[in-house]
């Protein structure tokens, strides 16, 4: 588990400078969008963001709506503008067994299979709480989460940090994949 760790650590460091340099493409340039799509939407959630919430995000950012605004409602309060998501009864929400995450894939049709593996990584980690973790990353990615949840206040600042460990891991998952083949 150390090594994996350690490797997978590595592999992000080297994956994110490689990123910042230019050298490996952004999410978005990969995506295949199949269908037309609004931009620019309003999507409402609540405070107090959980990693399928972020992770949510994070997808709809890049492989939905690259114009795609996000408003935080305290928890709890009904959602009156927008669209709601991750929240009770939100199409874009926790659906029987299936993270937000996992919901945003199925509804928009996205076949990409890095995302489709980071959407079971998604799913172990907020979905699977109590059980025996099914992926050696949920841990570590999992714990890397609360320890910037209880750091960062702020939400906007931390989906700025989360988006930069979520592109990191896209590409980790993806370069793993080709390594693979």
């Amino acid at each position: 588990m150390t090594a994996m760790l350690f490797s997978w650590t590595k592999n992000l460091v080297i994956t994110f400078l490689l990123f910042s340099a230019g050298l490996l493409v952004s999410c978005s340039d990969r995506q295949q969008k199949e269908t037309e799509r609004k931009s620019g939407q309003i999507y409402t959630t609540w405070e107090d963001i959980c990693y399928d919430r972020a992770a949510s995000i994070w997808l709809i950012h890049n492989f939905v709506d690259p114009g795609a605004q996000f408003q935080f409602v305290p928890f709890g309060e009904r959602i009156k503008t927008g669209i709601p998501f991750d929240v009770p009864g939100a199409e874009l929400g926790r659906q029987k067994n299936l993270s937000c995450f996992e919901t945003v894939i199925l509804k928009y049709d996205i076949r990409d299979s890095v995302l489709l593996e980071l959407g079971e990584i998604v799913h172990d980690i907020d979905v699977n709480i109590w059980g025996v973790k099914r992926f050696e990353l949920s841990d570590s990615l999992d714990k890397d989460f609360k320890e910037l949840r209880s750091a960062i206040n702020d939400e906007n600042v931390l989906l700025d940090s989360l988006a930069i460990r979520f592109n990191s891991l896209y590409n980790y998952l993806y370069r793993r994949g080709l390594d693979e083949k």
